[in-house]
């Protein structure tokens, strides 16, 4: 379609997860269609660059024809500090100033089908020594081992811990405030969109293993691997990372690695 057209804008976000494509099969794909020399071009690399990066990143693209759109207006200004230091090559990424101001400002009840305050991140809850409104991003360390299945992982002491996380949160000062707050919403849908909360991870054999222990919790949960999650949006996000500096090992793991470093 670019081809055809006078003038074409192209709105893209080169940090997004690449397709989740098989090479080979893609390969095989190309040369069942004939095109044995585009399928001896292809190769991971260049499966996982878009063409929107590849324009944007350009370096013989001039500077007038792209911009970049570097103020968010969705996530609180903390969690913004945790991530901008990826965008630092890309002109950085801010808050906007509207939500700096009302981030930590309560929703006002004047208006029951749309609160006043759009750009609140307040979300009320309180648990001793865990959480407080002006908190918006907490890191907890997880003293477990990650473990093999097939070619997947999983950590059973960062579930717990999820579980445990889930619990406070359920038990929290403020939580059933929270979630009876989205009763305006009169789609069923929608409203359950902004009530449940996410656990994403990057493993699909973790997130087998945490749809089995958070079953029965009370609370209402979106459980779901990161590229299966991109593009949605939940209030509260718990995120899974399996991976830690531990690692359980087999008889046979251990064997093999004592092989391979030539340890009596």
């Amino acid at each position: 379609p670019l081809c055809f057209g006078k003038r074409s804008i192209v709105i893209g976000d080169h940090r997004q997860l690449p397709p989740m494509l098989n090479e080979k099969d893609f390969k095989e794909a190309l040369e069942d269609a004939g095109a044995t020399e585009l399928a001896a071009e292809i190769d991971q690399e260049f499966l996982e660059t878009s063409q929107f990066e590849r324009m944007i990143l350009n370096e013989n693209i001039s500077p007038t024809v792209f911009a970049r759109c570097n103020i968010q207006y969705r996530m609180h200004p903390d969690i913004n500090e945790v991530i901008k230091q990826f965008y630092i090559d890309d002109g950085g990424l801010e808050a906007a100033d509207e939500l700096k101001q009302g981030a930590n400002v309560n929703y006002s009840s004047g208006n029951s089908q749309k609160p006043d305050n759009v750009f609140s991140r307040h979300h009320g809850l309180y648990v001793k020594d865990f959480l407080g409104p002006d908190v918006h991003t907490i890191w907890v360390n997880v003293n477990g081992e990650e473990k093999r299945e097939g070619t997947s992982l999983f950590n059973d002491q960062e579930i717990d811990a999820v579980q445990k996380i889930i619990k406070l949160l359920k038990q929290a000062e403020g939580f059933n405030e929270f979630q009876s707050h989205w009763d305006y919403i009169k789609d069923d849908f929608k409203r359950l969109q902004e009530q449940q909360i996410g656990v994403i991870t990057f493993y699909g054999e973790q997130k087998k293993k945490l749809k089995a222990k958070l079953t029965g919790v009370g609370v209402p949960l979106k459980i779901n691997s990161v590229d299966k999650f991109q593009g949605m949006e939940r209030n509260i996000i718990i995120v899974s990372t399996v991976r830690s500096d531990k690692q359980f090992m087999t008889k046979n793991d251990f064997q093999r690695v004592k092989e391979k470093l030539n340890i009596s």
